[in-house]
């Protein structure tokens, strides 16, 4: 059996993001060590065996607290100090990225990472970062009033029907 870790990054727990002033993100202090955490955690995992570690592509994240922006970056980062656990990420939201740019950091970070990167790949929801960012897909989001393919009214709570339409 193969296990993989899924975590979302976080820069604090709980008690931190309450006495932080918004947004947490902008703490230094929080922010590097939510990564010496991470590189800790990706070390004992490859120490113990473990097959992967992946973790989602969130952006805009309007509590601030967790912070996976560029799911590449982070797992090249993370895999500092490895010998053979596999990172990845669960997903790259395809339109935020322009699929040449994509496939080029995918092969690059594969060879970086002697063969231990792999990709799972999402459309996305979120319309507080798709509109921002001018995402392809944020058009036929708007039109249908759809999220993942779904009425927005059943998203599991996440969009309220009619937040997508203009």
């Amino acid at each position: 059996m193969k296990v993989i870790l899924f975590w979302l990054p976080t820069i604090a727990v709980r008690e931190k993001i309450e006495q932080t002033p918004p947004p947490i993100g902008r703490n230094n202090e929080a922010y590097q060590a939510m990564l010496a955490e991470l590189k800790t955690l990706a070390r004992a995992a490859d120490e113990l065996g473990f097959w992967g570690i992946a973790h989602t592509e969130h952006h805009f994240h309007s509590e601030g607290a967790e912070i996976s922006t560029n799911p590449g970056l982070l797992n090249l980062y993370m895999a500092a100090g490895t010998r053979q656990i596999r990172f990845g990420s669960i997903g790259y939201v395809l339109p935020a990225w322009d699929p040449i740019r994509l496939a080029e950091e995918t092969a690059m970070l594969d060879h970086m990472l002697q063969g231990r990167f792999f990709v799972g790949l999402a459309r996305g929801y979120q319309d507080r970062w798709v509109k921002p960012m001018k995402a392809p897909m944020a058009e036929g989001m708007l039109k249908h009033g759809t999220t993942q393919g779904y009425p927005a009214e059943q998203t599991h709570g996440r969009a309220q029907a009619g937040v997508l339409k203009r």
